[in-house]
């Protein structure tokens, strides 16, 4: 994770402390809602791998503030640490959006499910 880096939900949201992470915790309350209006020279919408990079890099020089934003919760837990829980998460709404694909003809029109992560570090966090 980057320098000023929030994940709401989340007791150590960064390796590195930034001074403006002390700011976005205290704005911050239960369920990651925001009570005030925050400022940032980025707003990264997702922390899987893509995001979570983009927020490192942007915001390594100290230079640029990052705000990264993630709908779902930590991916901090036994069911998603633990290799052998790894079916789990997967079909559990708490962790996966539940995507599905269209009917598939040679399925004979079952829908195959898409799991996607509805967590901090997104579909990595549950492809194992």
């Amino acid at each position: 994770m980057g320098h000023g880096c929030l994940f709401p939900g989340q007791e150590h949201p960064c390796r590195h402390e930034h001074p403006r992470l002390s700011i976005l915790k205290e704005n911050a309350v239960s369920g990651g809602i925001v009570e005030q209006t925050l400022a940032a020279d980025f707003v990264i919408i997702g922390s899987g791998s893509a995001g979570s990079a983009m927020a490192a890099r942007l915001s390594d020089d100290g230079k640029h503030s990052v705000i990264v934003i993630e709908y779902g919760g930590s991916d901090i837990g036994p069911l998603i640490q633990m290799p052998a829980a790894l079916s789990y998460p997967m079909n559990m709404p708490l962790y996966d959006w539940g995507y599905q694909s269209d009917p598939e003809p040679h399925l004979g029109g079952r829908r195959l499910a898409c799991p996607r992560g509805k967590v901090v570090g997104g579909s990595s966090s549950i492809n194992g």
